[in-house]
């Protein structure tokens, strides 16, 4: 919850102030909380097999960590959850000022009100990693997140996803990596993106450049002789409890039914 505020500050700050050319990788949201999950616990074991025997209960409360995935599903949704999200956020908001376009923030803001580091409940996935498994496969509203602080910040530069609606974000699916007909597009739309990005230092050289980067992603894509993608799905967890069943899978999708909605209309795919 604070990575978007703390990247647009770090961007706005650096040399021109232009925004980065945000890349997201996405695969089936079922697949990738079942993956976390296994991760996550296979994590947990390594971590109790080093002598790490107690929970902070406080950062995570007393039901972390969720004894199977649809636990972890319900912990993700749970009002602890997401005041810990919320109040993340809004801390990130509060050292990270935001400006309008033009106007580059003040860095050492942060320090002025006393903030060195983000305190412990505020890193990476507040209340624990687990509390990520019904949250991270929720692409729309994160991408929409990301719009929404970048638009704060930067004003009204933005990149063009297919069907010409804005965003700072290009969405490629994992499934199409592998695709040279299908990855073009993207390739098109990142590389170019970028470039106008930097606009201001090749004004006379923009035509070629996306000129000879075109042709090199046509090559690239037309050679289309690339492994296929891996995407980790872990082991059998040695607990077999955890192991998600049949009916843990159909919860997740049910869950997730309406992001898939969402998720194709972002990569038009």
């Amino acid at each position: 919850p604070t990575a978007a505020y703390l990247i647009a500050n770090a961007y706005q700050n650096y040399e021109n102030g232009d925004p980065p050319v945000l890349v997201v990788c996405v695969r089936d949201p079922v697949e990738q909380a079942i993956s976390w999950w296994k991760f996550e616990n296979d994590a947990m074991r390594w971590g109790s097999s080093m002598g790490l025997k107690s929970w902070n209960t406080a950062l995570r409360s007393k039901n972390y960590p969720p004894q199977t995935i649809v636990e972890a599903l319900q912990f993700s949704n749970s009002e602890f959850v997401r005041n810990a999200y919320l109040e993340a956020e809004q801390l990130a908001q509060s050292i990270i000022p935001t400006s309008n376009r033009g106007t580059k923030c003040n860095i050492d803001v942060p320090l002025k009100l006393g903030v060195i580091r983000l305190p412990q409940w505020a890193l990476t996935w507040p209340a624990g990693q687990l509390s990520t498994i019904g949250r991270s496969g929720r692409f729309d509203s994160n991408i929409q997140r990301y719009n929404r602080i970048f638009s704060s910040v930067f004003g009204n530069i933005h990149a063009e996803n297919a069907d010409k609606t804005k965003s700072f974000v290009h969405v490629v699916p994992l499934n199409i990596q592998t695709n040279g007909v299908l990855l073009k597009d993207p390739l098109h739309r990142i590389l170019s993106d970028m470039v106008m990005r930097r606009a201001y230092r090749y004004k006379q050289c923009i035509p070629t450049l996306i000129s000879i980067i075109d042709r090199a992603i046509d090559c690239l894509c037309d050679f289309n002789k690339h492994g296929a993608v891996r995407r980790n799905s872990s082991s059998t967890l040695e607990i077999t409890t955890s192991e998600p069943n049949a009916r843990d899978v159909k919860t997740l999708q049910d869950y997730f039914c309406s992001k898939y909605v969402g998720l194709g209309t972002l990569t038009k795919n």
